[in-house]
């Protein structure tokens, strides 16, 4: 199981990119031969391969955050936890960051997201478990947590966005714009 810290700053420590995503495998004490297949794949899967030798201080957010990423997938565990990792996210960021966790869910990976943003929850998730007060008040699908509004109104949370325009326009909630466009266009 690997944890991505919301900040990324308190979870990069090496002085080039590439040092940063052997740490964990060379803590393990594997071949240097493995370690290096880790990086590399690492470094491929999260578009990191141009920053292999820059120092984590200069990159951006988004940066920072995909090499936090390549820090624990570099561990190849089969469970990754991440701590609101769309926050502080440019909208490129968001659908780079988006796409990188599909391809490890479409990989088999198990990702736990912990968030704060309905419409992040809402485009991605296949199950939310809304906490509030220390309790677990809900474990349900997307479509059953933000239909139930005297939930989100007791957990002090809010429908996605699409779903809104969608319930004004009444007509069902699209995951995305692309899916809005797609069922707008095709006259339903």
């Amino acid at each position: 199981m690997g944890l991505v810290f919301q900040d990324p700053d308190v979870q990069l420590l090496a002085g080039s990119v590439e040092e940063e995503i052997s740490f964990g495998p060379m803590n393990l004490e594997l071949d240097e031969k493995e370690v290096r297949r880790r990086v590399e794949k690492a470094l491929e899967s999260l578009g990191l391969m141009e920053y292999r030798r820059r120092g984590p201080q200069y990159l951006s957010g988004g940066e920072k955050r995909r090499v936090a990423i390549a820090d624990i997938l570099a561990m190849e565990p089969r469970i990754m936890l991440l701590d609101e990792p769309s926050s502080n996210l440019d909208p490129a960021g968001r659908r780079l960051l988006e796409e990188v966790l599909q391809s490890l869910h479409e990989d088999g990976m198990t990702l736990v997201v912990a968030t704060h943003d309905v419409d992040f929850a809402w485009r991605w998730a296949d199950r939310i478990l809304v906490f509030h007060g220390g309790k677990l008040e809900r474990d349900a699908s997307p479509e059953e947590v933000f239909q139930d509004q005297a939930l989100l109104d007791r957990c002090g949370l809010e429908q996605p966005l699409l779903w809104q325009v969608a319930r004004v326009l009444n007509v069902p909630a699209p995951h995305n714009p692309e899916e809005f466009a797609a069922y707008r266009l095709g006259g339903k």
